[in-house]
């Protein structure tokens, strides 16, 4: 069985190397094919091509700036294999990670295995929130349920994918897209594996704070998408989603009191910056950003009319 390899990248070519470096160390794993999808990059990534394309079973594949689901979905297209791996351009596989994915060829069984932060630093507020990809505590990991579906390092079907119609490219902010195609899968009859042997680290660019709270904002916004499509059946399961009754009476709140919240931030940083205050902080501003998310989609679903998203 082949495998194929899906990695979409923008502008990250030294993450995008190591990514492939570990990928050539993998043992066991053949026949595996490697699709690298450039989302749009300034960045010429020719030197990239001409190193891999004599180590690696490789294809360099080149669009115009799409988002992530459009990326990936191209991908999958140019794929040969009867498999999918997908992987972020800055996830490094571990010995044997492959190898572990091949083992499940089922139709309807996606296999997620964990890519938690590689040394992540800061305050530890700062390092709970950071991490997108924590270590899951999963009750049943034969079948985890479409909320552990995160394609950092996940393989699937490409066949099922194509019949599933592939992620919802109308998700081109940060986060949900992944979520909404488990949901798929699930709601097809399919189920996600949990296999904690098939490991890979996530070696993220340094993170500050603002690109914490842009993040987090795009991940407001993807969210009211994932509402508008599945609620009230699938939005109650996700713990995003209990604080929502009605999105329209959300508010986040003047960005005054983000500012103080943030300035408070960077004081007990150099005071206590593991004290339970800095903690508390930490959450009401990720979900005062969230909010300011939510808003912002609510306003443009109201521009856009019905058909959004």
């Amino acid at each position: 069985m082949l495998l194929s390899v899906v990695i979409n990248t923008y502008e990250r070519p030294e993450s995008l190397s190591r990514c492939l470096e570990a990928l050539s160390r993998q043992k066991g794993a053949d026949p595996f094919e490697v699709i690298v999808v450039d989302d749009g990059s300034r960045l010429d990534l020719k030197a990239i091509e001409r190193l891999w394309a004599d180590r690696l079973r490789f294809e360099l594949v080149r669009i115009r700036h799409a988002g992530r689901s459009a990326a990936r979905n191209r991908g999958v297209r140019s794929a040969r294999g009867e498999r999918i791996l997908f992987l972020g351009d800055d996830v490094i596989v571990r010995p044997g990670c492959l190898a572990r994915h091949r083992r499940r060829a089922e139709p309807l069984v996606a296999v997620v295995g964990p890519y938690p932060l590689r040394n992540p630093t800061g305050s530890p507020p700062f390092r709970h929130w950071a991490e997108p990809n924590p270590e899951p505590a999963i009750e049943d990991p034969e079948d985890a349920g479409f909320r552990f579906f995160g394609t950092g390092n996940l393989s699937m079907s490409r066949q099922t994918f194509l019949e599933l119609g592939g992620f919802d490219e109308q998700f081109q902010h940060y986060g949900w897209e992944d979520l909404d195609l488990g949901l798929r899968l699930e709601r097809a009859g399919g189920k996600l594996v949990y296999d904690s042997q098939a490991r890979a680290d996530h070696i993220h660019p340094p993170m500050d704070r603002a690109a914490l709270w842009h993040r987090e904002r795009e991940v407001g916004y993807t969210a009211l998408q994932f509402w508008r499509k599945w609620e009230p059946e699938a939005a109650d399961q996700v713990a995003f989603m209990k604080f929502w009754d009605d999105p329209q009476g959300f508010r986040p709140g003047p960005r005054w009191r983000r500012r103080l919240g943030d300035m408070l931030i960077a004081l007990l940083y150099r005071m206590a910056p593991a004290s339970g205050l800095n903690g508390r902080l930490y959450e009401r501003m990720v979900y005062a950003w969230r909010l300011e998310g939510v808003a912002e989609a609510w306003r443009d679903f109201q521009s856009k009319g019905t058909n959004w998203p």
